[in-house]
């Protein structure tokens, strides 16, 4: 039992991209414990390019985490998470890891976002759970701002005019909302 090595056993279970930390040793009373802290998602992409982990893997369908690492999404898993689809690059990775933790720390639009799309010239889309539109933001600058804007626009404006009324709610430009009519 004391030629067990903790250490390599420690190592080989971190090896696993799932796993933030591991750590095996042994008890005063002669048994072999290990803990384990698993990574915790907070978004989903499903990318139509790839993007490189952290060794350089191309990857186009992952997770990323509460720390910015990627984890590999497993095959008939399903967790109820922002999904993040379109032309994901690499440069994407940080400002998509923010706007996660952002929509966790603002319920309402944690409810309402369902679905963020990277086009190909690099524009966000946000697909909003109500109504049949999208909501254009551009980048993830001042983020907070455009969402206030459009919040403003959603008591104000769909109210009167309807829920399916506008295709694109386009809060890209600074303090400005414009929508564009379903036709």
């Amino acid at each position: 039992f004391s030629k067990v090595s903790t250490l390599e056993i420690s190592q080989l279970i971190e090896q696993n991209k799932l796993i933030q930390h591991a750590a095996c040793y042994h008890t005063p009373d002669s048994l072999l414990r290990v803990d384990i802290k698993q990574r915790n998602p907070i978004i989903r992409v499903k990318s139509s390019i790839s993007v490189k982990d952290s060794k350089g893997t191309p990857v186009s369908d992952f997770y990323i985490d509460l720390d910015g690492e990627l984890m590999p999404a497993q095959p008939g898993s399903a967790i109820r998470l922002p999904l993040v689809s379109g032309y994901v690059r690499d440069r994407h990775i940080l400002p998509l890891h923010d706007f996660a933790l952002y929509l966790k720390d603002h319920d309402f639009w944690s409810d309402e976002i369902t679905q963020i799309y990277v086009r190909e010239n690099g524009d966000i889309e946000l697909i909003p759970r109500i109504g049949s539109h999208t909501i254009l933001v551009g980048n993830f600058d001042d983020i907070d701002q455009k969402l206030k804007n459009v919040r403003k626009f959603y008591k104000k404006v769909l109210p009167r005019k309807g829920w399916n009324a506008y295709r694109v709610i386009n809060a890209k430009f600074s303090g400005q909302i414009v929508g564009e009519k379903n036709n």
